[in-house]
């Protein structure tokens, strides 16, 4: 049987996952997989995290294509130095 402090770490955890984002949500359920105490409940929990992960990388994905990061190539002009020096 599981330690009763663990299994409140674990429910307290999972209760309040929701509101973390996709990134920090896959580490937490990654780090009660090695607490769990459970195969069944380790390879859920892994497999959850995973899914996390890959939803994070997509929603990444579609963020830098709606809005690349700007490259910038060459010197700026005097009249674009002056602006960033305001």
């Amino acid at each position: 049987m599981r330690n009763p402090g663990v299994s409140l770490v674990i429910r307290v955890a999972l209760e309040r996952a929701e509101s973390l984002p996709l990134a920090d949500r896959a580490l937490l359920y990654r780090g009660l997989a090695e607490i769990c105490g459970s195969e069944v409940a380790e390879a859920s929990l892994l497999n959850a995290a995973a899914s996390f992960e890959a939803a994070a990388a997509k929603i990444e994905g579609a963020i830098q294509e709606l809005f690349p990061t700007p490259t910038y190539s060459g010197t700026p002009s005097t009249d674009q130095t002056a602006k960033m020096a305001v």
